[in-house]
């Protein structure tokens, strides 16, 4: 039995395939759906030899799909959507679903409500409201 006496736990570990309920649409979608032919329909679009290394077509299929599934009329507003919601990032291969390990410091707060110290600091603010007009 492991007892945690209300501490902080040292390491949380989270997965972007923990984020992504199993249920969601986008999951359904991705393991319905082949999308490999995509390379084949736009293989003579591109130069093989030349110029520099495209998007993944794939991706940008996805990227549109993305929008016209939650009914997003605007580029701007699928990239923002992409930004802030998880499973549109996994649906797009944007992230892998490795393991993601960041660093953290867990510090005792040095603040109480109790030990309030006041300070004067001396400002004029008639010097910045005299600027301001200018």
């Amino acid at each position: 039995m492991t007892r945690t006496d209300n501490r902080q736990m040292k390491f949380h570990m989270v997965t972007i395939e923990n984020l992504v309920p199993e249920d969601h649409f986008l999951r359904k979608l991705d393991h319905l759906l082949d999308f490999s032919f995509i390379y084949e329909e736009i293989e003579g679009c591109y130069c093989q030899n030349n110029g520099r290394p495209c998007v993944d077509p794939v991706i940008l299929m996805k990227y549109l799909l993305i929008g016209f599934l939650f009914g997003i009329e605007s580029e701007r507003r699928i990239e923002k959507e992409i930004q802030v919601n998880m499973a549109s990032r996994w649906f797009l291969g944007l992230v892998d679903g490795r393991t993601v390990l960041t660093d953290s410091t867990h510090v005792k707060a040095n603040a109480s409500a109790k030990k309030n110290i006041k300070v004067l600091v001396q400002k004029e603010t008639s010097n910045y409201m005299e600027r301001l007009d200018f």
